[in-house]
């Protein structure tokens, strides 16, 4: 058996104060907080994108008989934008316009907006679709609570030639990005939190 020396008492106390301080219980208070949130904030994406996919995808455009003779050989076609403009509710709403386009009963197109915008992307394709399918049928635009920023963006596909009516209170415009910004440096200040 090895036999430890004994150090002397000012050479532990020099080992002790070599050592780092182990964090305060705050650090690890924050640090979960943060972790706990990223997590959150994950989960509410991943609930928030399977929501859209299961309730709002569907199996494609469908037809509903609304007002006047069923078996009319005209009829248009209601194309509603509502929510955010993302996939995959992005290809049902160019499904519709598609299935529109091609449909030779389809006299025009009343194309109904709720919507806060979205991608610029999806928004662009969506404006164009109806710029082609403004060539050969009428679009009538029917703005409801909101068209704003990517929902304004697609309403101008009706084009100067097309009718675009608005409710009094819808809130309307290329309004861009509206994100609320906190300074939580007080906070972290208070919290001991430092930056490396």
């Amino acid at each position: 058996m090895q036999e430890q020396q004994a150090l002397p008492e000012n050479s532990r106390e020099k080992a002790d104060e070599s050592r780092p301080a182990a964090p305060p219980a705050r650090r690890w208070i924050m640090r979960s907080m943060v972790v706990l949130l990223m997590i959150s904030v994950l989960f509410n994406l991943g609930f928030y994108a399977w929501y859209q996919e299961y309730f709002t995808i569907g199996g494609g455009p469908t037809e509903q008989f609304e007002t006047g003779d069923q078996f009319a050989a005209d009829k248009i076609a209601i194309i509603s934008i509502t929510g955010t403009i993302m996939p995959p509710f992005t290809e049902r709403i160019l499904e519709s316009i598609k299935t529109a386009d091609e449909d030779d009963r389809v006299k025009g197109v009343l194309l109904e907006i709720d919507s806060p915008g979205g991608l610029v992307a999806d928004s662009h394709q969506i404006y164009h679709r109806l710029v082609e399918l403004r060539q050969k049928k009428p679009i009538v635009v029917s703005m409801k609570r909101m068209a704003a920023s990517g929902g304004y963006y697609v309403a101008m596909g009706a084009g100067e030639e097309g009718v675009i009516f608005a409710e009094p209170t819808t809130w309307t415009g290329s309004l861009g990005v509206i994100i609320p910004r906190f300074d939580l440096s007080g906070l972290a200040e208070n919290l001991g939190v430092v930056s490396d």
